[in-house]
């Protein structure tokens, strides 16, 4: 295995059993009503920062309805290194955050929230933090610290973005091979295919060697924090966005050759709206409901715009959950 020590990591025994990194971490996580999981999630991050030389955790939390807000106060009263910030976002400014006239918003509301962490784990008091780990909270496994130390000590490549192998995201999969997914197709026919979208993902991930990837997430990922200076989280794609997904080849793609015909309509009809936009100068009230994106498509693409396109997926590095459990990769280990 070639090593390439874009972190250098350095594990020291202490009375025998404890291990301390001389690397410093942030740990960036958006939550919202994850009162259930929230236990077992302070006891992954706490065992998780254990193993490193300094830590942050910052927590940014908006519009709860459950006891989520109550429980990080609380934990903040004895953990000095937690950051809590929390807003209740009324509908007048939620109606200006988001551009659509249809759906929810989500995917911009989520991307505010990661761009919120992200601005905050760059400001000078962490200049000397250089890896950050951004964490959903809304999956209550136990996270597998062993492989993601490992993933850090012996790195297979430099890296700009480390993910674990997890299925449960297929929405933010981008890839030669999965390119697929609502904003080219409609949502029905996605749905129809995502079982077998799972399924091929996961056999996929059955691979020793970390895999290059355009985007994902799976709940956990690793950034490198030098590099993410001007980069955002978007919910909407940006016009550099549209044209390179209206110039992408979907004839590689695992589940095109399924129904080639019954894709390339559907790819066409959803071109046309994207085309009708832009012509429009993308004006708001033409947005189609398929211009709006998974925030980390969007944000991988705006590292890989910048040459950051380091992006992997380490399959040995497994992120279950049994909250989002449609399409589980076997939990069977690899050999060395």
């Amino acid at each position: 295995m070639f090593l390439f020590l874009s972190f250098f990591i350095v594990i020291s025994q202490i009375n025998g059993n404890d291990k301390v990194s001389t690397e410093k971490i942030l740990v960036l996580a958006p939550v919202k009503n994850i009162e259930k999981g929230f236990f077992q999630s302070k006891k992954n991050i706490t065992k998780f920062v254990s193993f490193f030389s300094d830590y942050r955790i910052i927590i940014y939390e908006n519009n709860s309805i459950d006891k989520t807000k109550e429980l990080f106060l609380k934990w903040k009263k004895t953990e000095p290194k937690l950051l809590f910030f929390s807003e209740n976002l009324d509908q007048t400014f939620l109606s200006k955050l988001i551009k659509s006239p249809i759906g929810d918003g989500r995917t911009e509301i989520i991307a505010r929230a990661r761009n919120i962490l992200i601005e905050k784990a760059c400001a000078k008091e962490f200049e000397d933090y250089h890896i950050i780990l951004m964490a959903d909270l809304d999956s209550f496994d136990n996270w597998d610290i062993e492989e993601m130390l490992d993933t850090l000590r012996h790195p297979e490549h430099e890296w700009d973005a480390i993910m674990p192998a997890a299925t449960y995201d297929l929405y933010a999969i981008r890839g030669a091979k999965f390119l697929l997914n609502p904003e080219i197709i409609t949502v029905h026919t996605w749905m129809e295919f995502l079982p077998r979208i799972g399924t091929y993902y996961a056999n996929y991930l059955l691979q020793d060697r970390w895999v290059k990837v355009e985007s994902a997430f799976g709940g956990l990922c690793f950034l490198n924090k030098k590099n993410l200076t001007g980069i955002k989280y978007e919910g909407l794609m940006s016009p550099s966005y549209l044209d390179d997904l209206l110039n992408k080849d979907f004839s590689n793609d695992c589940i095109y050759r399924l129904n080639p015909e019954k894709f390339d309509k559907e790819i066409q009809i959803y071109k046309n709206n994207l085309l009708a936009w832009r012509d429009s100068g993308f004006h708001i009230s033409k947005i189609p409901e398929n211009a709006y994106n998974c925030e980390h498509a969007m944000f991988f693409f705006n590292m890989r715009k910048r040459g950051f396109d380091r992006i992997y997926i380490n399959p040995r590095w497994r992120h279950f959950s049994k909250e989002h459990s449609n399409y589980p990769i076997t939990r069977k280990k690899y050999s060395n």
